[in-house]
């Protein structure tokens, strides 16, 4: 009969801790990587190109954007001091 004798453990799982480490470390500096090249460093340009003021105090002013593919427009409405208030209507 053989006798069960246990050999001295090499630590497999030391190799197994640097693998993981390995992978984590090269996941983390892909994303650190992905965020840096899609976050960009231009300004956002505005939302709204197009704006005109509707006082001469400049108090108010009203933006708009086309979006062509949405064939819609978006509006917006900067009011800077708001006494009362504001009746907005439009037409075809």
């Amino acid at each position: 009969m053989q006798s069960s004798r246990s050999k001295p453990c090499s630590c497999p799982s030391l190799k197994l801790r640097e693998v993981a480490s390995m992978y984590f470390t090269m996941v983390a500096a892909f994303l650190v990587i992905l965020v840096v090249a899609l976050q960009g460093s231009a300004p956002r340009q505005s939302d709204f190109p197009y704006k005109v003021p509707l006082d001469p105090q400049g108090l108010l002013e009203l933006s708009w954007n086309v979006s062509y593919p949405e064939q819609a427009v978006h509006f917006q409405l900067l009011i800077r001091e708001l006494h009362f208030g504001l009746l907005f209507g439009m037409s075809d």
